[in-house]
């Protein structure tokens, strides 16, 4: 199983398998994309909410670019079997593409 890594650079950091996975969308601002994924965690959901949400700043008007990258990285991970892909790591600034510019947010319900 291969696993998608997250940190915000603060007390929070969280890996999904890429299975979980839902899809990505861009905010109206142009520079904020959310990345949605089934919950990581058995609680109450609250009613209309059914995922979690990682929420990854990015240069303006660079969504199509970013999501390109980010499939594409998590396919090759996939075929090579490698396990564990970075999609973005403020605390040590390595992100999966370089119009990534940090993980905005983590929302878990």
């Amino acid at each position: 199983m291969n696993y998608l890594y997250f940190n915000n650079g603060g007390d929070t950091s969280i890996m999904y398998p890429a299975s979980a996975l839902k899809g990505i969308d861009l905010l109206s601002s142009g520079t904020t994309i959310d990345l949605y994924f089934k919950t990581s965690k058995i609680t109450t959901v609250v009613a209309g909410e059914t995922e979690d949400k990682i929420y990854l700043t990015i240069q303006n008007d660079k969504e199509k670019a970013v999501k390109e990258g980010i499939v594409r990285k998590i396919n090759d991970a996939l075929s090579n079997s490698a396990g564990f892909v970075v999609i973005a790591d403020d605390e040590n600034s390595v992100y999966i593409h370089e119009n990534i510019t940090a993980v905005s947010a983590i929302t878990l319900l």
